[in-house]
């Protein structure tokens, strides 16, 4: 009976354990001090723990392409390179990567983009930027952009929540959680394995020869 304790006791601990993790699972994901959006609720770390985000890089460039971040509830990251063909007018894959995050580093890269997390998914024509922002010039560009996306129970699109934010560029927001955002999107996308299309990515921007 003497060694049954210890396992009593071992199993007593893991039941504790679990059940702070989903305690801490049914709270709100982020205190609302930490929302860069001014999101004053958002829903709990495992509702939001089952969406899909993307950061998406390269607006308004015509030669460096577009980049594209998907983490997926799974802890896939995909990773996907394209361009504007200019003759046929249509988007060309340059190509995709995939990666199996460990669970601690898709778990951090989820807490901090929800500092950038609407409180309402309000679809792509509703475009929120971190509250302090003033609104953009016409004709500019944001740094990033992240989307956030709750994937509805029928195949396809059709009944997705979808809400995007723009982080925007320094020239057009330079204010505490402007730079807070870029900060964090930045550091979010050091934490991700090494990919030879972001390499590709930042070798044709800086290739732009930008006119005085």
């Amino acid at each position: 009976m003497a060694q049954l304790r210890p396992m009593r006791m071992l199993g007593r601990q893991l039941c504790v354990a679990a059940a702070l993790l989903m305690a801490g699972c049914d709270k709100p994901a982020i205190d609302e001090s930490q929302s860069l959006v001014g999101a004053k609720q958002l829903p709990t770390a495992k509702a939001l723990s089952r969406e899909v985000i993307q950061i998406n890089r390269g607006f308004g460039s015509a030669t460096s392409g577009l980049l594209f971040y998907e983490l997926q509830p799974s802890n896939t990251l995909t990773i996907t390179l394209t361009h504007q063909d200019a003759h046929r007018l249509s988007e060309v894959t340059d190509g995709k990567e995939t990666f199996n995050l460990s669970a601690n580093v898709a778990s951090e890269a989820r807490h901090d983009l929800w500092r950038l997390r609407p409180a309402t998914l309000q679809g792509i024509e509703w475009v929120v930027r971190p509250a302090d922002c003033p609104q953009p010039p016409t004709d500019t560009f944001p740094e990033a952009a992240v989307v956030f996306i709750s994937e509805g129970p029928k195949p396809g699109v059709e009944d997705d929540r979808v809400g995007v934010v723009d982080v925007p560029a320094q020239y057009t927001c330079n204010t505490k959680q402007g730079i807070e955002a870029r900060k964090l999107v930045e550091r979010v996308l050091q934490t991700f394995p090494l990919s030879k299309l972001a390499v590709e990515f930042d070798r044709r921007r800086d290739r732009v020869i930008v006119p005085l």
